[in-house]
């Protein structure tokens, strides 16, 4: 484990995980289920979704419809089916068919929709503990779909807009983080952790997209305690790959693990788009399915 690339924030911007005053952690999704298609149903009075659940989900339930472009709304479960027309209550981690209605006057799901048990966080902070769903919600599937176009650009988009936890070592903390006189925290020194890999001879951001992903530090390392951590943007983290020929490593210890080698993040920062958009400016919009394919 190597500490490159030092920061000075204020020290208000980093979580201490052992402290007794812990900031609120969203609950893990029950369920997640990434739409493959869609269509309506013949009776019109609602919409058929395909997709593999992850996790369990039962009819009747409420599940939140998140879309590529950040939209959060909500509908019903009216009926489940599984090996094509066999209806059940329930089904757990396999492939389906959830029948959706209750959706009122907001947009059918299409395309790459998550549909999860938990709502998204709407404001975010270095001291706020993310969730991600929709991006583990496209992670979960990237086996199966990590050959299509359009999923590509999509989970390339979801990836540069998520916020991260990020273990950091902080120097000289004060002892409460609360109400610090400026002259200590300009004392305090944050840096940024990375993992080496066995041969020790890369290394890499570690970048975790939930708590449940991140509490698995402990168990992997051996450690008796977690390290401090803020939450940042991919932009943030991504600035510091260059000096080093870093890469990212996006919950190095699962469930989903997604390397992003040096090279791959350079790609990334390099395109017109990612620095249209975290240059002053308009923010850049999720790819189409038709642009995608170009």
């Amino acid at each position: 484990m190597t500490t490159p690339n030092p920061t000075l924030p204020n020290p208000e911007l980093y979580i201490d995980h052992e402290a007794k005053n812990q900031p609120y952690t969203p609950p893990k999704a029950r369920f997640s289920l990434l739409v493959q298609s869609a269509h309506t149903l013949s009776d019109a009075r609602g919409i058929a979704v395909y997709g593999f659940v992850h996790g369990k989900i039962n009819r009747g339930e409420k599940v939140y419809i998140i879309d590529p472009q950040g939209n959060v709304y909500t509908a019903a479960v009216s009926a489940i089916k599984v090996e094509e027309t066999k209806t059940v209550s329930s089904a757990k981690n396999q492939q389906v068919q959830l029948h959706i209605d209750h959706l009122n006057d907001n947009p059918a799901p299409g395309k790459l929709a998550v549909l999860s048990s938990h709502a998204p966080l709407s404001e975010l902070s270095a001291t706020t503990i993310p969730a991600n769903y929709y991006l583990k919600g496209l992670l979960n599937d990237y086996t199966l779909l990590h050959q299509d176009p359009y999923y590509v650009g999509i989970l390339i988009y979801a990836l540069c807009h998520a916020h991260y936890l990020v273990p950091v070592e902080v120097a000289n903390a004060p002892l409460n983080v609360q109400n610090v006189p400026e002259n200590v925290a300009k004392s305090v020194n944050i840096t940024f952790l990375s993992l080496k890999n066995q041969e020790g001879t890369r290394s890499d951001f570690p970048l975790f997209t939930d708590m449940d992903a991140f509490s698995q530090w402990k168990k992997v390392l051996g450690v008796k305690t977690l390290p401090k951590t803020m939450t940042v943007k991919f932009s943030h983290i991504a600035s510091f790959t260059a000096q080093n020929k870093d890469g990212l490593l996006i919950d190095p210890f699962g469930p989903m693990s997604f390397p992003m080698p040096y090279d791959f993040v350079q790609k990334i920062t390099d395109l017109p788009e990612y620095k249209q958009e975290f240059a002053p400016g308009d923010e850049a919009e999720p790819p189409t399915e038709d642009q995608s394919a170009k």
